[in-house]
C-alpha cells in the first residue's frame, strides 16, 4: 500500500483552548507521575513543536507554579461545594519501609461517607505534584 502524508495549515489555538489544553497537559503530568521540569526536556518540546505546533508549552517554572497552583484550587472549591452545610476532614500520613518506598494514605470524611485512597511510590515526599494527584483520585468508595 501507499500513502501519502498531507501537510495542513493548523490554526492557533484561542485563549480558551489553550487553557483547556494546559489543564489537561498537567492533569496528565500529575496522573501519570511525570516530573514537572520534564516539560522542557527537549524531547518533549520536539514532540510538541511537531505534532501539536499551534500551542506554546508553559515554562517549568509557569506549569509547576501558576498552573498547578490554579489546579489545587479548583480542586478545593469542588471539595467546599461538595460538601457545603456538612462537617468534614481530610486527612494523610505516610510511611517509608526498608527499601524507601512510600506509603501515603488519605482519607476523607463527610456526612457519614467515608472515601479512601493509598499509593505504593517512591517520589511522594519528593514531588509535591504526586501528592495533588493522590487527592485528586480520591473517589475510592469504602
Amino acid at each position: 500500500r501507499v500513502f501519502t502524508v498531507m501537510q495542513t495549515a493548523y490554526t492557533p489555538f484561542d485563549s480558551e483552548r489553550t487553557l483547556q489544553f494546559k489543564h489537561m497537559l498537567l492533569n496528565a503530568f500529575v496522573s501519570a507521575g511525570w516530573a514537572l521540569h520534564t516539560i522542557e526536556d527537549p524531547a518533549v518540546t520536539a514532540l510538541f513543536s511537531e505534532f501539536v505546533p499551534q500551542v506554546t508549552l508553559p515554562t517549568r517554572e509557569t506549569f509547576s507554579t501558576t498552573h498547578l497552583s490554579k489546579a489545587v484550587t479548583r480542586a478545593q472549591e469542588e471539595m467546599k461545594t461538595e460538601v457545603k452545610g456538612e462537617y468534614a476532614t481530610i486527612q494523610l500520613d505516610g510511611w517509608k519501609d526498608r527499601s524507601r518506598k512510600h506509603l501515603v494514605a488519605f482519607m476523607f470524611t463527610e456526612n457519614q461517607r467515608v472515601m479512601f485512597d493509598y499509593h505504593f511510590r517512591t517520589d511522594y515526599l519528593q514531588v509535591p505534584s504526586s501528592l495533588l494527584a493522590c487527592l485528586l483520585s480520591l473517589p475510592r468508595m469504602i
